[in-house]
């Protein structure tokens, strides 16, 4: 396999590689928050290694969110505990429930509860 840092991907390949639509992809591309900027040289290429590290990085940082939210010492936390604690809202409407995240509430885990559940779920997105 070729040295990640000599493989140049054209937009359509990395729309290809995350599963983006045309119309959708194209927007992506411009979205900072989900690729890194492409290479200076190349406007509409994007180094392979630059899109490993990103990926690599968007992993570790969903992986901690995910553990802030699930620890495995712990019980489950049930939507009735969620809506108990004020994370989420639950309104009645006809026979069904819908619910409403409270994002400006803080993380309960010890050690995250100086950030909100705003920030863990931007990790995430």
């Amino acid at each position: 396999m070729d040295d990640p840092r000599h493989v140049l991907l054209s937009a359509s390949e990395v729309m290809a590689r995350y599963g983006w639509g045309k119309t959708k992809g194209y927007q992506n591309l411009k979205d900072r928050e989900l690729v890194p900027p492409p290479v200076m040289t190349h406007p509409d290429r994007w180094r392979l290694d630059h899109l490993l590290a990103w990926e690599e990085k968007r992993m570790a940082l969903a992986e901690a969110a995910l553990e802030a939210l699930v620890a495995p010492d712990r019980e489950p936390t049930t939507v009735t505990d969620l809506a108990a604690d004020g994370y989420i809202e639950r309104t009645r409407v006809g026979r069904r429930n819908q619910y409403r995240v409270r994002e400006d509430m803080p993380l309960r885990r010890q050690g995250f509860q100086d950030s909100d559940v705003r920030t863990l779920l931007t990790l995430l997105r």
